[in-house]
């Protein structure tokens, strides 16, 4: 009887063989236990030893059986244990993977936000730049316009503060300053003036 063997079949085996000779029961229990596997010997050492061959065959097919009953609890845990421990590296591998794709995807967003966020920054300051004219060569020391500048202005009809035609100096609307449309007033008044002056000269 091989480990592999059931010892039900092991001893159907037995008595057909048995059959066939003239032995006592002590020498065909002798013989059976002599033929058994290793792993049943070494667990009949923990019970007391049958004197009679049917006792033997009854002691035999038990521990056989509970052996096999054995084999299929150590089957069934490992099954079991295996599938939990493929559910929970399935679980950590996803996990990993979200993790990774979440880190991934964060960034790109983040930079987008942030370059979109400088783009936006860098337009707004351009356009809030404003075009500066060069006035060095019409304005004098003072800040003003220069006698041969205002005179232009005047007889072009053009604004004083903007040199532009269309309007005048204290509804120009480049001018934000309170003083300066002032100012440009004054030198408005004081042209009517001039021109009140020359009119009564004439």
């Amino acid at each position: 009887m091989h480990d592999s063997h059931q010892a039900t079949k092991y001893f159907i085996k037995f008595r057909q063989l048995a059959a066939r000779v003239q032995w006592g029961d002590a020498a065909l229990r002798r013989q059976a236990y002599n033929g058994l596997a290793k792993r049943i010997k070494d667990d009949m050492v923990h019970h007391e030893k049958p004197n009679t061959l049917i006792g033997l065959r009854k002691l035999v097919q038990a521990i056989d059986a509970r052996y096999w009953e054995r084999k299929g609890e150590l089957s069934h845990e490992t099954r079991a244990s295996g599938s939990s421990g493929n559910k929970s590296e399935h679980k950590s591998d996803s996990n990993k993977s979200d993790n990774k794709s979440g880190k991934g995807s964060s960034n790109p967003k983040q930079k987008n936000h942030n370059s979109g966020s400088t783009q936006g920054k860098g337009s707004t300051s351009e356009q809030k730049k404003p075009n500066v004219p060069d006035l060095s060569s019409k304005l004098g020391k003072d800040g003003k316009l220069t006698p041969q500048e205002r005179q232009r202005r005047l007889d072009n009809k053009l604004c004083l503060f903007c040199g532009t035609a269309g309007h005048v100096a204290k509804d120009c609307p480049k001018s934000s300053s309170a003083s300066a449309k002032a100012r440009a007033s004054k030198s408005e008044q004081d042209k009517s003036a001039s021109s009140g002056t020359d009119s009564k000269k004439d």
